[in-house]
């Protein structure tokens, strides 16, 4: 329960954050991203911990694979942000910030927000309309779909970093 709400009281600096990016306030910025960063991390923790000790082969409201895969999103949308930025309008490795951004997007919504609601939206739907349940599952269908037409789209927008994206695409599959 303690680094619940630890995380809690981190990602409450949120709109400090914002608001530093926003005015350009690098010293705001770097203590609320701390703040937010702890916060995250001992979030991050916390569902690890969770999904180690959920209950093997039995139905639960999300799945095992889609609550870490969302978690691993958002942790790598929080850590493009210091790129963008530390680097302001000028490229990285050769991407356009412009190009930057939308990855940084496209992991935030597509691949935490996303992620996260399909993985509880596929019980939960059923719950809501008394429908039953589907079984469970053996592969990872949905996830395991929607992670590398995800990653797809990332390499789409930084092509320098086709190995590595291919690389995470194929862990995410494991």
């Amino acid at each position: 329960p303690r680094r619940g709400w630890i995380g809690f009281a981190g990602l409450c600096a949120g709109p400090f954050l914002a608001v530093g990016v926003a005015r350009h306030q690098a010293d705001l910025t770097w203590a609320a991203a701390a703040a937010v960063g702890i916060g995250l991390l001992a979030l991050l923790v916390e569902i690890g911990v969770l999904v180690l000790r959920a209950p093997r082969r039995r139905m639960l409201l999300a799945s095992r694979f889609g609550v870490a895969a969302a978690g691993v999103h958002a942790l790598l949308a929080f850590l493009r942000g210091p790129v963008l930025f530390l680097r302001e309008w000028r490229p990285w490795l050769g991407i356009p910030h412009e190009r930057l951004i939308a990855i940084h997007l496209h992991l935030a919504v597509l691949g935490w927000l996303t992620l996260l609601i399909l993985a509880v939206g596929r019980t939960l739907a059923p719950m809501l309309a008394l429908a039953p349940s589907e079984p469970v599952r053996r592969v990872r269908t949905a996830g395991a779909g929607l992670t590398p037409c995800h990653s797809t789209a990332l390499r789409g927008l930084a092509p320098r970093l086709c190995a590595l994206v291919s690389a995470a695409s194929a862990t995410s599959l494991v």
